[in-house]
């Protein structure tokens, strides 16, 4: 037997003609299989006329001329066969153009049956073994479009099957568990009701009010993305981070109880990634919940100043006072002008630029110490960190107090501490025994800045991510992703933000006191915040410090006691020190 394989384009009319003409020459054709593939994903508002077009043409423009031509030169054709995608016959979002090319394919074969012409077009869901889900999406177990990959020796079962039909159209795939999750030890589904639950830490949800939406019963950034994960792995939901954070546990009922899916109210726009990774985003889902935050936070991807004045349009009671408060994790300080507008001494925040010395926590931290030096030559100082910026500003005191143990005033943490980011990473890494940083977390780095602009397939874009072979790599595709999303910002200077928020997770995660802060401590702390069930009521503080921290409990979450009405108690606080 003779293999041969033809490299003709058959999406022109001529080179389906020369494909059968030389194909004729070895004997007749017996069979045409059509099983191009071209994918160009992305919702509708991302999608373009360019992703169309090569999403069609290898499937449409190829099947009607293999059709017109095969009529004229096949007189003894048997199989004439296309395959086309569950996500045409059920739909899939994100694949408008690839639902439309199977349809169009699916159609052709309907009217070629109606003339008596051999015709069968095959809805497959995913495939196994071989092909796009091996390769790019994570193998046998991913569930694609409701379905697990379908291994080869099952799909050569079904194709055997249905050459021996009459239906124009037919499918085949494997669903997924659609039951609900992961099965507990005694094999039992795990709900969607319990499985949330247990995220957020309920042992009794009978008690809890199922009207109010994760996010009012204490979700914070770590427990959004566990969510989100379990949803999309274990039950086959993707909903936005947003989505997420207005879904309550009666919405979660009703799916469970094999409700249609439709998308909860969104008001906020919180993002991040997985928790299966060194480089964890822990205030991701609570600095941005509305499009005017957003914008704000756009305008300021890449801060170009690193001291701002965030009140100084305030007439202050105290304007020779000043107090430095470092960003967090975003880099940016414009979620804290609210808390400055309202405290009586002069306010700066101190905002990650592309020239800041990111190589660990002890250079940023000398390097905004030259910042502050600017504005204020000698001390005593008041420092500040919000989060995130909990690390650094602890870093700056310590510095100070090497050269006089009188330079700082006050070091005070809004709801963070030098351990929020590495707290959430411990067990993990424990667990994982991993002491690099290597392809798997800088993926997850990416996806948790992509978060922030676009609604995707976490699991599906993290695998891509985690194939390039570079951490310079994946910078720069989750920019190109990005900017479709916001071409308004140049992708270099996306590629120059995400570059900046990996290096601050990294730098925070292992970050590790040199010395104890001997000065005056204070920690205002969100009560809604589950931080301290697991560093304790003090975030950890009094391991680096030698004196008793000062503990000031605010109503709210890591995100709204930083807004209005909570933030007025912050501001109080704040003014008495």
């Amino acid at each position: 037997m003779i293999v041969e394989t033809p490299k003709a384009d058959v999406t022109s009319l001529v080179g389906a003609t020369n494909l059968l003409k030389s194909v004729s020459s070895l004997g007749p054709i017996g069979g045409i299989f059509n099983l191009a593939m071209v994918l160009k994903d992305g919702f509708m508002e991302n999608q373009t006329e360019e992703n169309f077009v090569a999403v069609t043409k290898p499937k449409i423009d190829s099947t009607i001329h293999l059709d017109k031509v095969s009529r004229q030169l096949c007189p003894s054709l048997d199989y004439f066969v296309i395959f086309s995608s569950v996500s045409c016959g059920r739909g899939n979002a994100g694949q408008a153009n690839y639902g439309l090319a199977n349809s169009a394919m699916e159609r052709i074969c309907e009217l070629r049956q109606k003339v008596g012409l051999p015709a069968l077009a095959i809805q497959w869901g995913a495939i196994g073994d071989v092909g796009v889900v091996q390769d790019h999406m994570g193998g046998n177990e991913t569930v694609v479009g409701g379905t697990l990959p379908q291994r080869i020796l099952s799909c050569l079962s079904a194709l055997d099957t249905f050459l021996q039909q009459p239906k124009p159209t037919v499918a085949s795939m494997v669903l997924a568990d659609k039951s609900g999750g992961k099965k507990d030890g005694s094999g039992k589904k795990t709900s969607l009701v319990e499985a949330v639950a247990h995220i957020l830490g309920m042992k009794d949800v009978s008690n809890v009010n199922v009207s109010a939406n994760l996010a009012e019963l204490g979700m914070d950034s770590l427990m959004g993305v566990e969510v989100k994960q379990t949803l999309e792995r274990d039950h086959d939901l993707v909903f936005s981070m947003q989505e997420i954070r207005q879904l309550t546990l009666g919405r979660l009922k009703e799916i469970d109880e094999g409700e249609e899916v439709s998308r909860p109210s969104s008001r906020s726009a919180s993002r991040r990634s997985s928790t299966k990774s060194i480089v964890e985003s822990v205030e991701m889902a609570d600095l941005m919940e509305d499009s005017e935050q957003i914008q704000m936070y756009l305008q300021e991807l890449m801060p170009k100043r690193c001291l701002v004045k965030l009140n100084a349009d305030v007439q202050l009671k105290n304007p020779k006072e000043n107090i430095f408060i470092v960003h967090p994790i975003e880099g940016v300080t414009a979620a804290l002008k609210t808390l400055a507008n309202k405290v009586d001494c002069t306010v700066y925040g101190l905002q990650c630029v592309q020239e800041a010395d990111l190589e660990s926590v002890n250079s940023l931290a000398k390097f905004y110490l030259n910042e502050i030096r600017k504005v204020q030559p000698q001390g005593p100082y008041n420092i500040a960190g919000y989060s995130f910026g909990g690390t650094i500003a602890l870093e700056m005191a310590l510095q100070l107090e090497k050269v006089d143990k009188k330079l700082v005033k006050n070091l005070i943490f809004f709801d963070g501490s030098h351990k929020y980011v590495s707290a959430q990473t411990d067990k993990y890494k424990s667990n994982k025994q991993i002491t690099v940083i290597g392809a798997e977390n800088e993926a997850d780095g990416m996806c948790t800045f992509l978060m922030q602009f676009v609604s995707f397939e976490y699991l599906r874009v993290r695998e891509e991510l985690r194939k390039l072979p570079t951490l310079e790599d994946r910078v720069a595709r989750t920019a190109e992703i990005t900017n479709k999303a916001i071409p308004q910002i140049p992708v270099q200077e996306l590629e120059n933000a995400i570059m900046s928020f990996f290096r601050k997770l990294l730098i925070a995660d292992k970050y590790s006191p040199e010395s104890k802060f001997t000065g005056r401590a204070i920690l205002i702390k969100a009560l809604k915040n589950k931080f301290s069930e697991t560093l304790g009521d003090d975030y950890s503080l009094s391991q680096v410090c030698t004196k008793p921290i000062e503990i000031h409990g605010v109503e709210g979450t890591h995100r709204s006691f930083i807004l209005e009405p909570a933030v007025n108690e912050v501001a109080s606080l704040i003014n008495k020190f």
